[in-house]
């Protein structure tokens, strides 16, 4: 026999948005006069907080990763901080082998409207400009900093 667990505050809001909605569509055909599923109180939602790799834990997740067809991917989400979404997003028009630079001007995600896979702004609504200050080879150990149009600075490790 399974044991009863209590619903967590995002199922609860969820499953009310989703309960909402066929009253407030009877509203608007004026079939009732209130969205009783409006009136409930709902949970608060407890922020999770982002647990991100330690150096060693990106030093091993690399190692095992190493002969893996998406090893170059991986080592660019690490040791850039881009999403994945703005990653799969880049063309070669915005490498810079030149100037060892990347420039993130958008992102590929999927449309559940249309169905389909669509180019789209990065989420953080701004050309991020990415460029190693240290110019060494990109899957040779080092540490590198990285400067962003944003005004961030991120410190990674690239193997």
């Amino acid at each position: 026999m399974q044991e009863k667990r209590a619903l967590s505050p995002r199922v609860v809001r969820y499953t009310n948005s989703i309960l909402r909605s066929a009253p407030n569509y009877a509203i608007d055909l004026d079939l009732v006069i209130r969205n009783e599923a409006a009136r409930c109180k709902l949970p608060q939602l407890i922020p999770r907080e982002m647990t991100i790799f330690t150096q060693n834990e990106v030093r091993l997740f690399l190692k095992s990763a190493k002969s893996e067809r998406l090893f170059a991917l991986f080592s660019f989400l690490l040791g850039t901080g881009c999403r994945p979404a703005e990653a799969l997003g880049l063309k070669w028009a915005d490498v810079d082998f030149e100037k060892s630079s990347v420039v993130i001007r958008r992102a590929l995600v999927w449309q559940r409207s249309g169905g389909s896979w669509a180019f789209c702004e990065p989420k953080t609504k701004k050309v991020v400009f990415i460029k190693p200050t240290d110019r060494s080879h990109v899957f040779t150990e080092s540490k590198l900093t990285f400067n962003t149009q944003i005004g961030e600075i991120r410190h990674c490790v690239f193997f």
